[in-house]
């Protein structure tokens, strides 16, 4: 090698050493550019091409061409990292460019449920943090929670594009949370934590194109766990309670369900409950009380201020009975509760201008609720005020008399000025 070529070589190393020591200050400047930390920001939407190195190709003139600043040649250099000299790029060679960005959508969680019907005071809790009022239409995420005052009532409607319809119904004084979990399956378990009082999950699949991909649900209270399944028909209702602070009671009306505590598995179907302790075995299933007939002479109208009665059959076996009124037919919107009603009669007072509807159900001895009973309207109105009364009319004879009369009078007094 002469001295010629050697100087050369040793002059271009420099250079590159220079070059790649300049390089190394021009991308920490550019850090310290609110414009390249933009770009920065949205590194993971780049838009990347794949493109073949033509003679006099470079990476900062590539830069230049699709970025608009050859200043910027280092993004490029970071996607593709098996090049080791950037000054050089062998023609021919593949290597990818970035053409632009796109912007990054924010991933929004899906809503899990979201409160359909609300009567009177209902609160939700995000994420398990302070209570918030809540209204109809509010979303839940996993991990949300809503609760029922006295004299309240709330209606769940879980989110679902199976076709199928799965409600929760919250009676008073009731608190839960929900969450969801991914099975292996790819079917979604929804899970219903009960901390307080009551709730009632209804599901009719009837419309639901694929009955095999249908959510799954499942309902915790303390250790006890209630897993429900639908009827032939596609339908399920399946009531769950804590109750004197460690007892579930679980009470079927539709579909079957499995009830698992102390490790022992029930299986509870159709028109069957069961009570269970946390860390005790569910006791065997019991037959649930029928529906009672309200009676057809109940009032179906009535003033306000108003108390009438209303009548329904005495069931066999029933120690009490629960009577609910509402603002639907459906009795979605419950906003009175009155149990431990020991006859089948019961006087209605305090009733609400306008129409209520109400329904009974029989209680166990040992707490379950029975079937419900259909549902009955009664509408009060105002009282309708008594008519003035209309002014007495005097016979036309005895407007006679008076005139004759008054005519006898005038001619005495004149006959004695005239005598």
């Amino acid at each position: 090698m002469n001295t010629l070529t050697l100087q050369a070589n040793l002059l271009r190393t420099f250079l590159v050493v220079v070059g790649s020591i300049l390089c190394t200050f021009t991308v920490n400047a550019q850090n310290l550019d609110p414009a390249t930390q933009e770009i920065d920001e949205q590194k993971q939407q780049a838009i990347i091409i794949e493109h073949i190195v033509q003679d006099g190709d470079t990476l900062s003139g590539l830069t230049r061409q699709y970025l608009g600043d050859a200043n910027l040649w280092s993004l490029n250099a970071e996607v593709n990292p098996e090049i080791e000299n950037f000054d050089y790029l062998k023609p021919g060679s593949m290597i990818r460019i970035i053409t632009g960005y796109e912007a990054i959508e924010p991933e929004v969680e899906a809503a899990q449920a979201k409160i359909e019907i609300i009567a009177n005071e209902v609160g939700k809790s995000l994420q398990r943090s302070d209570w918030l009022d809540a209204k109809t239409g509010d979303e839940l995420q996993p991990n949300d929670g809503v609760r029922t005052q006295a004299e309240s009532s709330a209606v769940l409607i879980f989110v679902e594009d199976t076709g199928s319809e799965s409600r929760i119904q919250m009676s008073e004084n009731s608190r839960l949370f929900i969450s969801n979990e991914k099975q292996e399956s790819g079917i979604t378990r929804n899970e219903i934590e009960i901390e307080k009082g009551e709730a009632e999950l209804k599901i009719d699949s009837t419309a639901a194109a694929d009955t095999a991909a249908l959510n799954e649900f499942e309902i915790i209270i303390g250790e006890v766990s209630t897993k429900p399944s639908l009827d032939a028909a596609g339908k399920l209702s399946t009531k769950a309670r804590l109750a004197n602070g460690d007892s579930s009671q679980i009470m079927v009306y539709s579909g079957n369900s499995e009830v698992e505590s102390g490790g022992v598995s029930v299986d509870v179907e159709k028109g069957m409950g069961t009570i269970a302790k946390s860390g005790e075995a569910p006791s065997p299933p019991e037959k649930l009380l029928e529906a009672s007939t309200l009676s057809s002479e109940n009032a179906s109208t009535a003033i306000l201020g108003e108390n009438p009665i209303v009548k329904w059959s005495a069931l066999e076996g029933a120690a009490s009975y629960k009577l609910e009124l509402c603002n639907d037919s459906s009795c979605s919107q419950i906003f009175r509760i009155e149990q431990g009603l020991t006859e089948p009669s019961r006087t209605l007072s305090d009733l609400p201008l306008g129409t209520t509807h109400w329904r009974v159900s029989g209680i166990s001895a040992s707490g379950l609720d029975g079937f419900v009973s259909e549902t009955q309207a009664i509408t009060v109105t105002e009282p309708v005020p008594e008519p003035e009364p209309e002014p007495t009319k005097i016979p036309w004879y005895i407007w006679l008399i008076g005139i004759l009369y008054l005519i006898y009078i005038i001619k005495t007094i004149v006959w004695f000025m005239y005598n």
